[in-house]
């Protein structure tokens, strides 16, 4: 009887998310003291920036301050590794518009 009143107290006050925990950052760390984020580079883009991980502190601030600014460097990030997996457009020269044309006849 009495591991399920534990029981019943415990769920009663866990967050009612996926989980039964709260949602985490997953690219928000709090290093000594100061709010971090911190995001892997995926493999076929790390020859294109040089590196593993992106790391930038994002100081001292509260928690919400800290999740905001994580949400905007996070958009920042994805956007740079949307950009750099797409394959380069080959440049035209001044002939390239006649030789396409004349493939198309």
């Amino acid at each position: 009887m009495r591991k399920i009143k534990s029981l019943r107290s415990r769920l009663l006050r866990t967050p009612a998310t996926q989980g039964g925990e709260m949602a985490r950052d997953s690219r928000l760390f709090k290093r000594a003291g100061k709010w971090t984020f911190r995001v892997r580079v995926p493999a076929d883009i790390q020859g294109k920036i040089g590196k593993k991980e992106i790391w930038k502190s994002l100081g001292d601030v509260p928690h919400a301050e800290a999740r905001r600014l994580a949400r905007i460097e996070s958009v920042k990030a994805d956007a740079l590794f949307a950009r750099l997996a797409r394959p380069h457009p080959r440049s035209l020269s001044a002939k390239s518009p006649m030789r396409i044309s004349s493939t198309w006849r």
